[in-house]
């Protein structure tokens, strides 16, 4: 019984060690160095863009997996373009 619960504590260690790695697929990033990207500039007036962000909740309920949450964004920055 004990030999067993050893076997199997060293199972599930390998196993926790081993998680997500792929032993036949590319190696991870950090590997191969790293990259960095530019921030980028929000072209809108910072008045306009803090409208916009008023209009908007992002996280907000959606039953279309935020699909309804971009059309009405979409929406909502048209008309503030106007």
């Amino acid at each position: 019984m004990l030999n067993r619960q050893m076997q199997n504590e060293a199972i599930t260690q390998d196993m926790i060690e081993w998680y997500g790695t792929d032993p036949e697929g590319p190696s991870p990033l950090e590997e191969h160095g790293s990259v960095e990207v530019e921030d980028i500039e929000n072209p809108s007036p910072a008045e306009l863009f803090e409208e916009f962000r008023q209009l908007i909740n992002p996280v907000a309920e959606s039953g279309s997996f935020g699909v309804d949450i971009y059309l009405s964004a979409l929406e909502a920055y048209r008309e503030l373009l106007e």
